[in-house]
């Protein structure tokens, strides 16, 4: 019997098995021709993008555009004193793939985009970290692990007279940030009126914010103050903020409800 070694002996084929062994090899060329050719046709329509950074006085941008019109397209981050706040990535403009907000190092919300649409499970935890609610948006559950979750964000429905109610909704009103996001925004935009630091006033604000069907914020309004220039300063910081909700639903509809939102005032040194 003939020997084959060395390299020869790669190309060595039992007459037994010589049919399916060709068979085999031309699938594997096949395959290897085919990968081949997706790999620089990809590579040959990638779009080109550029590196932009954007800095502002505490905070810095570092994301990738589409060099032909600008648009966002690629890895996207945003740092605020030296430490990442959000990263995520855009697709011609649209958020995609994972987005994750962090404070202090530590991440806060996980979201999960498709060309701009929201799906998949969302996460959000509290500062230190703890995962508080999750969110599937092919499932529509809704799992809230804080402490007393059926007496917290409680939303109202207008009674005949059009005072504010507790509802009794299948699924209360969903904030799509995590309250770590909404503390976060306060620590650089609130601004503690002088008014009330020379009263050494402090304390609860409501702001009652009206949730349309589609889950837009419609109105806002004071609900509860604990002064009248806290209350004006609650509702300016929570309008800014301009946070998302999905709706409440209520006998299987979604319906239109008013979702309060607690901003808390505290002076150093007061009781």
């Amino acid at each position: 019997m003939q020997k084959h070694t060395g390299m020869a002996s790669l190309f060595y084929i039992n007459p037994l098995h010589s049919g399916k062994n060709f068979i085999t090899m031309k699938l594997l060329l096949l395959s290897l021709l085919f990968s081949f050719a997706i790999s620089v046709t990809i590579a040959q329509n990638a779009p080109e993008v550029q590196e932009v950074r954007k800095s502002g006085p505490v905070y810095n941008e570092v994301f990738n555009v589409l060099k032909k019109d600008g648009t966002p397209h690629g890895a996207y981050n945003k740092y605020r004193r030296f430490k990442l706040e959000t990263s995520g990535f855009y697709y011609e403009g649209k958020q995609d793939s994972t987005w994750i907000e962090y404070f202090d190092d530590k991440p806060i919300t996980i979201k999960h985009f498709s060309h701009g649409e929201r799906v998949g499970e969302w996460d959000f935890y509290d500062t230190r970290g703890n995962l508080e609610v999750k969110y599937n948006f092919a499932t529509g559950e809704l799992i809230d692990r804080r402490r007393n979750a059926d007496s917290i964000h409680n939303c109202l429905i207008p009674d005949e007279s059009g005072h504010l109610q507790p509802a009794k909704l299948d699924r209360k009103v969903v904030p799509l940030q995590s309250p770590g996001e909404f503390l976060r925004f306060q620590l650089y935009n609130l601004q503690y009126p002088i008014e009330a630091q020379d009263k050494n006033e402090q304390g609860l604000c409501l702001i009652a914010i009206t949730i349309d069907e589609n889950g837009k914020a419609v109105d806002y309004k004071i609900h509860r103050s604990a002064s009248k220039s806290l209350g004006k300063e609650a509702l300016r910081v929570v309008k800014l903020f301009n946070g998302e909700f999905l709706p409440g639903i209520q006998n299987g509809q979604k319906v239109k409800c008013v979702f309060l939102m607690p901003v808390i005032f505290k002076l150093e040194g007061v009781g």
